[in-house]
């Protein structure tokens, strides 16, 4: 099992999924009443950041845009969110949901479902932005992670979020402004973006912040557009 990434603590448990890279909401957070929390998502692994949410989090919900990016997978759930800082983004949580490979397919989706309402609940983002899938081949791959993500697109509209989709190379191009970007060249973008004291791992969460941070980007773009001649700071208020 891999390390924590940087400032993050592991925890252990025995629940069918696993929420991980914990950050904002979660923060300093007992074991016991981090599992009240999250009574459907402890896994073997939880990681949670070991300092306080910003007191703004806790004082202005609601007020500053924040959205949530989802890398979708039956086997692996990426997730992070991020929220407007001024004129610039910065992370409220981001990790994986992962789910057990030797159980039932139905249960696995039940699992990402539990954990992603679970996730919403205590995130409580505004928007929301999904990778639009493209395969080029393995169809039995394709199916999968088609029913994973209808699952994770049934969980979005119950809670009322308007839902973007984009290609990977949508993404690559709104964030690197190349839509050929390797992955290292990605993570090193969304560190740069959020201020990230190292890359965003694993591949799946820094994706998923890749998605939030472009469909971030689009709805500033719009708002500008909207803005008309009120002005650049008219415009930033998210």
């Amino acid at each position: 099992m891999s390390d924590p990434p940087f400032g993050f603590r592991r925890l252990r448990g025995d629940r069918s999924a696993v929420l991980s890279g914990i950050a904002g909401p979660f923060a300093g957070r007992s074991r016991r009443r981090l599992r009240r929390a999250l009574p459907v998502v402890l896994g073997a692994a939880d990681w949670y950041n070991e300092g306080r949410p910003p007191k703004r989090d806790r004082t202005r919900r609601g007020r500053a845009l924040r959205i949530i990016g989802i890398d979708p997978g039956v086997g692996r759930v990426g997730y992070g969110v991020v929220e407007a800082d001024g004129d610039r983004w910065r992370a409220i949580a981001y990790g994986v949901i992962a789910t057990e490979p030797g159980r039932r397919p139905a249960d696995r989706l039940l699992a990402i479902a539990e954990a992603l309402e679970a996730l919403l609940r205590q995130t409580d983002p505004q928007a929301a932005a999904v990778e639009r899938l493209f395969f080029k081949a393995n169809v039995t791959t394709a199916m999968a992670v088609s029913e994973a993500r209808g699952v994770i697109l049934l969980v979005l509209g119950r809670r009322g979020l308007n839902v973007a989709e984009y290609t990977p190379t949508e993404v690559k191009q709104a964030i690197a402004g190349n839509g050929r970007a390797d992955k290292g060249q990605m993570q090193a973008m969304v560190r740069l973006l959020l201020g990230l004291p190292a890359p965003p791992a694993p591949d799946d969460a820094a994706d998923a912040l890749a998605l939030a941070l472009a469909h971030g980007q689009r709805f500033r773009f719009d708002r500008r557009i909207a803005a008309g001649g009120r002005g650049e700071e008219a415009a930033r208020r998210v």
